[in-house]
């Protein structure tokens, strides 16, 4: 892999890690506890109450 030389590039990778971090968290939970995507301030189940 080379390096990122844009910041179009870096964000691209930070998502992609993003993704691949929010699918294994999902598939350590679980099967009756859903984590469908990151909230916060106050966080709307419990996967986010232990995030946070």
């Amino acid at each position: 892999m080379t390096g990122a030389r844009t910041l179009d590039e870096i964000m691209g990778i930070e998502g992609a890690c993003t993704n691949a971090y929010f699918d294994a968290l999902a598939a350590c939970m679980p099967s009756d506890v859903t984590l469908d995507g990151r909230s916060r301030r106050p966080p709307r189940d419990l996967p986010n109450a232990s995030l946070s």
